[in-house]
């Protein structure tokens, strides 16, 4: 009877279908496809997490600006609630202004550099406005100026341009002119004729308004007529 062996797979008896090394072969290749596997694994999981953490910070920044948008929409409204408009009628120096003036007064409004400016350039023009108008008045009550030095101040106030400002010196020659008897008597009948209501308030302060360091004060900006 002849033997019986079985093949191991030692690789040297020539049963085997491949030899040693061909077998050695075939495991290393299937251990690196494992490697392969395992490394496109984690890269893949390494992805979906980079993924996930994008997706959590887009939705955490969607969330804040919808917040902020809500903030927003919520003090507009408030600001709305408590945000009142006020419409103020009435004839020419009826006040309108100076009720606003003094609203923004009560609640601490500071008045800008640019606007005490404009003030101070008003304050000059409603010296001369009203000065126009007391001298326009002398002929309906029978004054004349015959005073050489307050025909020439005249001269001043009817030339006197619309973004001018008085001098010193014309502020006071107006001064003197306001003081003179043709003008008091004139002033007297001043509610049969048109006149800003300020008038000797004007002509009393024209030298401290012509001074060069002058910035109008509450009472100024309240009295001024800005046009």
């Amino acid at each position: 009877m002849g033997q019986k062996f079985s093949c191991k797979g030692c690789g040297s008896c020539g049963t085997c279908g491949d030899s040693g090394d061909t077998a050695n072969s075939k495991g290393q290749v299937m251990s690196e496809e494992i490697k392969h596997d395992k490394a496109k694994e984690e890269e893949i999981a390494e992805r979906k997490k980079e993924e996930d953490a994008y997706a959590e910070a887009e939705a955490w920044k969607a969330e804040a600006q919808t917040k902020s948008v809500e903030e927003q929409l919520l003090y507009d409204q408030l600001e709305q609630l408590y945000n009142f408009k006020i419409l103020l009628l009435g004839a020419g120096e009826s006040g309108k202004s100076t009720i606003l003036k003094q609203l923004k007064n009560i609640h601490n409004h500071k008045i800008p550099k640019s606007d005490l400016n404009h003030i101070t350039m008003s304050l000059h023009q409603n010296i001369v406005e009203c000065m126009r108008a007391l001298l326009g008045a002398l002929g309906t009550y029978e004054q004349e100026i015959k005073d050489e030095r307050h025909l020439e101040t005249v001269k001043i106030v009817q030339n006197f341009g619309e973004d001018s400002m008085l001098t010193q010196d014309e502020a006071i020659a107006i001064q003197a002119l306001w003081k003179s008897e043709p003008i008091k008597n004139v002033y007297e009948h001043r509610a049969d004729y048109w006149i800003l209501d300020s008038c000797d308030y004007y002509m009393e302060h024209a030298a401290r308004f012509a001074e060069e360091d002058f910035e109008p004060n509450e009472e100024d900006c309240l009295r001024a007529r800005i046009r």
